[in-house]
């Protein structure tokens, strides 16, 4: 089956992976690394599922899959120099912005599955709802900026899990 064939049949079944993969990173695993019950890379392992499933399977559009791959490993690389210790307030930001980046890309892709033309099925009522919490996650990401850029106290160190 070649890869055309494969995304046209799984495309919908796609978007129920994604809204899986976000409840999950956003109802269990970020509250249990917040509580330091697990590592940080459990979120981005299942961020990077996510980015694989919205590139190979849910993106028709070579660019937008090129964004979201490309968001993703640079959200990566500032996640690992973060925790490293030496990295500064510029990481952090420059970490929340990409967060920012990857979250719309993703969007935009899920947006074109669901909203695109066919019937309406339960996986793109699902994909509707993933919208709904992007929509949410880019607005506390957009006020985690807020609050880095507008307090000195905010340490690079808070929120470098990526979510």
């Amino acid at each position: 089956m070649n890869l055309k064939r494969f995304r046209d049949r799984y495309r919908e079944v796609a978007l129920s992976v994604i809204l899986a993969l976000q409840a999950t990173i956003m109802f269990v695993v970020s509250p249990l690394a917040g509580a330091g019950l697990i590592t940080g890379g459990t979120i981005e392992g299942l961020r990077f599922a996510m980015a694989a499933t919205a590139i190979l399977v849910v993106s028709r559009n070579r660019l937008v899959g090129a964004c979201v791959g490309a968001t993703f490993a640079v959200s990566l690389a500032c996640t690992i120099f973060l925790k490293s210790g030496v990295a500064g307030q510029a990481t952090y930001l420059t970490n929340i912005v990409i967060t920012i980046a990857f979250d719309l890309a993703v969007a935009w892709t899920v947006a074109h599955a669901a909203f695109g033309p066919g019937r309406i099925t339960v996986h793109r009522i699902m994909g509707a709802i993933i919208l709904y919490l992007y929509i949410g996650l880019i607005f506390a990401s957009a006020y985690r900026l807020a609050a880095a850029t507008l307090h000195e106290t905010v340490s690079p160190g808070a929120g470098e899990d990526g979510e």
